[in-house]
């Protein structure tokens, strides 16, 4: 009886920490989408003027700003429903038999071009040239990129981050950043839905969905996952696919 008790009292303290993470994620996103939406309304209300005309390169830089902010709803809303098609039950996976090494290798430096990336230095590492594999291209970029840019998002610039491939008994991607670190309760809630990580200085935001959503695709590949981190001593998340 005591025993029941005390799962009982653990799993309402349990309800009632996701009922707060779920208030304050949903505060969080309201504001995320707000915020890029005032932009957007912003600079549209002045291209829209008549009191002022704009020059070719200030119309070219407002416009290039509402389009940076609308692919950043964009991918809020992507998270948002990927999210509840987990819920669902609705992902499928359309794997295919292609060499992963080249697919790696190019995300990586697809990664290292993007404009949140900064000066972040993204590197790329096999012991293998070629290694076919079956997997979903789509799904499987997806959840690399999130932890890439999770690296690079929660982590000073400057920071090296370092996607490493090894194949023995089974396929092995390696993640491995050399910045701040994070504490044990930090991993604990690392994949937590609604859980928004550390506060950072960078203006990029998230749902706080986008770790949660990685694992769960990594997971749909039978795949796991292993975090190794303390604070000051970076961070190496260890992938481990099956060889089918």
């Amino acid at each position: 009886m005591q025993q029941l008790t005390s799962r009982l009292r653990q799993n309402e303290m349990e309800r009632k920490e996701l009922e707060a993470m779920r208030r304050e994620w949903t505060s969080g996103v309201t504001h995320d989408l707000k915020t890029p939406l005032s932009y957007i309304q912003g600079y549209s209300t002045m291209l829209l003027s008549e009191d002022h005309h704009w020059t070719e390169e200030e119309s070219k830089t407002f416009l290039t700003i509402m389009q940076e902010k609308a692919l950043h709803m964009q991918q809020l809303i992507n998270d948002l429903n990927e999210s509840f098609q987990f819920e669902n039950g609705a992902v499928q996976l359309d794997k295919k038999q292609t060499d992963i090494i080249p697919f790696l290798r190019e995300l990586v430096d697809d990664a290292q071009y993007q404009p949140s990336v900064g000066k972040s230095l993204l590197h790329f590492q096999s012991d293998k040239e070629t290694l076919v594999y079956r997997y979903d291209e789509h799904v499987l970029r997806r959840a690399l990129t999130n932890f890439l840019m999770n690296a690079v998002i929660h982590n000073p610039a400057g920071t090296e981050i370092t996607l490493s491939v090894q194949c023995d008994t089974e396929l092995t991607i390696t993640i491995t950043d050399n910045g701040i670190g994070m504490t044990a309760e930090e991993q604990k809630k690392l994949f937590e839905r609604y859980y928004r990580g550390t506060s950072t200085d960078t203006p990029i935001g998230g749902t706080g969905l986008g770790m949660a959503i990685a694992k769960q695709l990594i997971v749909a590949h039978r795949g796991t996952i292993q975090v190794q981190s303390s604070p000051g001593k970076g961070t190496t998340i260890n992938i481990s696919l099956p060889l089918e």
